[in-house]
């Protein structure tokens, strides 16, 4: 025989639970949890990051972290709760825009959490995963497309418009220090982004400079290549396979690192 009092205490904790979440109390949350919660989007993970079970207090942190990292809701909006013996059902409707590029989708939802001893055991969340998936892929697709034309506008000399592709907060970090090589080292800024550029157009000579290889993964694009640089100061030529990594949040540059053989820009910059 189902119990009233319980259902309308287990459904009176998962709205506590949507309040904190409103308020932004993550720690809060978690704590009406137990121990051994399963938190689950149902889906799969390879094709969106918060699909799938995350096990334990600690992995709903990760879960919300990832969350933060993926996607910003516009809108929450939990609208029936339903309770029949341990479970309460929640029905609503949520918009949300990717962070990675700002593409925007929103659609009904269920959740259904599992209750123990008045703390939350269990939560499977289940909503339309293909149109979630498609808003992903497409800002994937979105941040590809703008590292390509990156390198097309610094194949072109055009640096004004990669710059104008960079948050005004972009980290960005080339190799090793300055004190090895002026083109190296960590900047901030649209101005630091600029002050390497002008760095590079005064120090290295380029005989070639060949993006190979472009891969997207969430809000990152990976970019491998080669090029051969010949140092002004001293006349001295070497060659080294590259990697870039940039990070694009709402259509923006917020950090662009690069990974080379800065023993061999030590070396050519030393008489």
């Amino acid at each position: 025989m189902l119990n009233p009092d319980m259902t309308a205490a287990n459904i009176a904790i998962v709205q506590n639970c949507y309040a904190l979440f409103g308020q932004g109390d993550i720690p809060g949350l978690i704590a009406q949890c137990t121990d051994d919660v399963v938190w689950e989007p149902v889906g799969d993970r390879t094709l969106f990051p918060l699909f799938g079970p995350w096990h334990g207090k600690a992995g709903m942190m990760a879960f919300f972290k990832t969350l933060g990292e993926t996607q910003t809701f516009t809108s929450f909006e939990p609208k029936d709760f339903y309770g029949s013996g341990d479970k309460v059902f929640v029905t609503g409707h949520y918009a949300m825009t990717m962070v990675g590029s700002g593409m925007a989708t929103d659609m009904d939802w269920l959740m259904v959490f599992t209750l123990r001893d008045g703390l939350i055991s269990g939560f499977r969340e289940h909503t339309d995963g293909a149109r979630i998936v498609a808003a992903y892929r497409w800002a994937e697709a979105a941040n590809l497309a703008t590292v390509q034309q990156i390198y097309a506008d610094f194949a072109a000399g055009d640096i004004e418009a990669i710059l104008a592709t960079m948050d005004p907060s972009i980290e960005w970090i080339s190799g090793g220090s300055g004190e090895d090589f002026p083109t190296l080292g960590a900047r901030k800024g649209i101005e630091g982004a600029a002050s390497f550029f002008r760095d590079v157009a005064a120090h290295d000579e380029f005989t070639s400079f060949e993006p190979r290889e472009f891969v997207a993964m969430g809000d990152k694009v990976v970019t491998i290549g080669h090029y051969g640089i010949t140092a002004k100061s001293t006349g001295k030529h070497f060659e080294s396979d590259w990697t870039h990594v940039l990070t694009i949040r709402n259509g923006k540059g917020v950090k662009f690192q690069e990974f080379t053989d800065t023993a061999a820009f030590y070396k050519a910059g030393r008489v």
